[in-house]
């Protein structure tokens, strides 16, 4: 019997969540070109964060999710075992009556026409009543593989929608979304241009950190930034060398589909299909100035 969801492999691309380190010091009066005020001097500082150890909390946000995805399909599966071994004692149960009650009429039989006649006629009884139960045995089975294949997509996109869920929190400061968000740029193929989409809550933030996001960037190459209509969460990378779609609703959808595709194969029982195939680059948002 295969179980619910076990092992199940990553999609193409995993789930990059980033916490920031803390903000650069503001620059003092007066240290912008000509002794004039830095460029920005107008905005307001990114809010203080707490010394931590970005690499620590990054593990500990994705230790969370995964462990939050696992306990609702391993709590799943447990529920489905259930319902199996109460099926299989059923037909347990069924056996023996079958059983009993096939030696009682062979008895009877034997008492009535000689013993020899009463045990060919005891395992004819037999036969056929086991007969009966193997085969409600099987429907009960098929029935039960039915029922769970059904509720496979959703059990998936359950698990799914909780690490979702955390994700979004760790982004929801301003802060750790710039610092997610440079992270993912510096990971693009950069060649002349590369133009960074944000939802349309981020992109204020973003242009304030615009200076801090080019000094990242290697010599020569331009910088844009565009908001884009068809981004709740995360951000969109685009150069000349491909796209880099790092919304959470984007991995999400695509680690959804690579976990029902190792599902289909095996009846279930993601870990024993095929391995799942790279995720390819999606195409520019829709609805934002300048996408390919």
């Amino acid at each position: 019997m295969s179980s619910v969801i076990k092992g199940a492999p990553l999609a193409g691309r995993p789930l990059v969540l980033v916490v920031p380190p803390p903000a650069p010091k503001r620059p003092a009066a007066g240290s912008g070109p000509s002794g004039g005020p830095p460029p920005h001097a107008d905005l307001p500082d990114a809010p203080a964060r707490a010394d931590a150890d970005p690499e620590a909390e990054r593990a500990a946000i994705l230790a969370a999710a995964q462990a939050e995805a696992a306990a609702i399909l391993e709590a799943a599966r447990a529920d489905a075992e259930t319902i199996l071994a109460a099926a299989r004692k059923e037909a347990e149960r069924l056996t023996a009556e079958a059983r009993a009650a096939a030696e009682a009429e062979g008895y009877r039989a034997g008492y009535a026409a000689g013993e020899a006649a009463g045990r060919r006629a005891a395992e004819a009884a037999y036969a056929e009543r086991l007969a009966a139960v193997a085969a409600a045995r099987s429907a009960l089975e098929a029935e039960f593989r039915a029922a769970l294949d059904e509720a496979l997509p959703a059990l998936v996109r359950l698990a799914l929608q909780a690490a979702e869920k955390i994700a979004r929190r760790a982004l929801s400061d301003d802060g750790a979304w710039v610092a997610y968000a440079r992270e993912i740029l510096l990971s693009a193929p950069l060649l002349e241009t590369v133009t960074v989409y944000a939802p349309a809550e981020r992109y204020a933030a973003l242009v304030g950190r615009r200076s801090e996001l080019a000094a990242a960037l290697p010599e020569g190459v331009a910088l844009r930034l565009l908001p884009a209509t068809d981004l709740v969460s995360g951000v969109r990378v685009a150069t000349e060398g491909g796209i880099v779609d790092a919304s959470v609703e984007g991995q999400i959808e695509r680690l959804a589909a690579a976990l029902l595709e190792a599902a289909a194969p095996t009846g279930g029982n993601p870990g024993e299909g095929s391995p799942p195939p790279g995720g390819d680059p999606l195409p520019a948002p829709l609805g934002a100035e300048g996408g390919r």
